[in-house]
């Protein structure tokens, strides 16, 4: 059993190996994996925004820092109107100019178009 591993190796259940399992992280300062955020399934590092994959249900937020830099993390929430969660990356991916997202079912759809007719003001008409 192993309680300190040599540069380039990590400790993990008493054995040294070259990497670490998903949900932690390698720690060259300790040569030890270390346990990433509760809601990271991998990660490079300690804290929410070091996560690479979310766990399912949370989704990436990227956040805009205003000086040409932005953080990342992951946070358990909807995605924001116009945007759809997609499972594989946990990203809140847009749903484009004209269409907006459906929480409901994670699917983008066409907004409806809605016209009044000039012969028949009471009737709108919904194209699809």
């Amino acid at each position: 059993q192993c309680t300190g591993c040599a540069d380039g190796l990590f400790l993990e259940n008493n054995q040294c190996g070259t990497t670490c399992p998903d949900g932690k992280y390698a720690d060259n300062n300790s040569n030890t994996c270390w346990t990433c955020h509760s809601t990271c399934v991998t990660c490079t590092g300690e804290g929410v925004s070091n996560c690479n994959l979310c766990i399912p249900g949370v989704y990436f937020e990227v956040v805009d820092q205003g000086n040409g830099s932005s953080t990342k993390s992951c946070v358990l929430r909807e995605c924001p109107a116009g945007t759809v969660s997609e499972d594989v990356t946990t990203s809140c991916i847009d749903c484009g100019t004209d269409q907006v997202g459906r929480h409901t079912t994670g699917q983008c759809y066409t907004k409806p178009v809605l016209t009044i007719t000039s012969d028949q003001p009471n009737q709108i008409n919904r194209d699809q």
